[in-house]
């Protein structure tokens, strides 16, 4: 199956409501932004699709909002991975994770704690890879969540 089969269903209010939570979503860790969403990728043409949140091994990742989680496990240069799906083609990516809290097909809560940060998947330094996608475009987490990230 894919992603988008697997994706949460839910009513038009619960789909609303993400969208309208863009630019006062809470970051799903506290640190330092490492890596800034469209930045070139070294020795590449490639872009950055999400952010790199610099942070310790081991600190709690939270869900931003409502969703359900859709993918759980190893996925290549993403080491381990998590999506939650929110519902109307929006997910929320967290990668490089140590280890991987709740399950495929669980639903989540904003804050409840999801997974805790690594440096799985090639990341030298620990941190935590976060992306926003709508119907599969990335979207710039800056522009999504609270201007103070820790």
């Amino acid at each position: 199956q894919t992603v988008r089969q697997l994706e949460y269903k839910s009513n038009t209010q619960q789909t609303a409501s993400f969208a309208a939570l863009k630019g006062n979503l809470a970051w799903p860790v506290k640190g330092k932004l490492r890596n800034y969403f469209g930045k070139t990728i070294l020795q590449s043409q490639l872009h950055q699709t999400g952010v790199i949140i610099a942070t310790r091994t081991g600190q709690p990742i939270k869900a931003i909002a409502k969703g359900k989680i859709i993918f759980a496990k190893w996925l290549f240069g993403y080491g381990q991975l998590l999506i939650i799906s929110h519902g109307s083609g929006y997910m929320t990516l967290y990668g490089h994770i140590q280890t991987i809290i709740k399950k495929i097909g669980d639903v989540v809560q904003p804050g409840d704690i999801i997974a805790t940060t690594g440096n799985t998947g090639g990341n030298i330094k620990p941190g935590l890879y976060f992306a926003i996608r709508h119907e599969s475009k990335a979207l710039n987490p800056m522009k999504w969540c609270a201007k103070r990230i820790s």
